[in-house]
């Protein structure tokens, strides 16, 4: 009985060994994966930030307006309504520089 108890204490401290082994080398594979990713993300450069930005900006508006009235006759003044043609066109072009933060 004395054999059997001590090899259950062996394994049982064995184990232990081997768990805090595992947790140990958890850390250091956990911080080496996270290393590379901060790597990985550090070679794509610099990011978006929507509050220190600048751009130009450009803005066109084209219209293009006819409207067209016909002749009636008027039988109740013994006259005719005359045609009519209005053409509007129009282009509207604005263009700048937008800057939002500390450049």
């Amino acid at each position: 009985m004395k054999q059997r108890g001590q090899s259950t204490l062996e394994y049982t401290i064995l184990l232990i060994l081997i768990i805090a082994a595992f947790i140990t080398i958890g850390n250091y594979f956990g911080r080496g994966v996270l290393g590379r990713w901060k790597a990985a993300v550090d070679d794509l450069g610099d990011q978006y930030d929507p509050r220190l930005t600048n751009g130009n900006v450009t803005v066109s508006l084209s219209a293009n307006i006819e409207s067209q009235v016909v002749s009636v006759p008027d039988e109740t003044r013994k006259g005719v309504w005359t045609i009519r043609t209005d053409q509007s066109n129009s282009l509207e072009r604005r263009s700048g520089f937008s800057s939002v933060g500390g450049f």
